[in-house]
């Protein structure tokens, strides 16, 4: 008996440190796209023509990639 609690406590001890590291966590997110300022995010590098430099960025990054808007994600 004490054994499968053992076990079991150690189960959940190493899903708690594998899902709490960062690195496992930024391994599951898309590309970021680097620069960005912190209040204003990727808005002011959108110009005039955004579609054009989300079209770039699909090119360089693949067609998912992480873009803040703002101060959010």
């Amino acid at each position: 008996m004490i054994f499968y609690l053992l076990l079991f406590l150690g189960a959940v001890l190493f899903l708690w440190a594998y899902f709490r590291d960062p690195a496992n966590l930024n391994s599951r997110l898309p590309p970021k796209v680097p620069g960005g300022l912190p209040l204003f995010g990727h808005l002011l590098a959108l110009g005039d023509f955004p579609c054009r430099v989300l079209l770039n960025w699909k090119n360089k990054y693949g067609p998912v990639y992480l873009v803040k808007f703002g101060s959010f994600r």
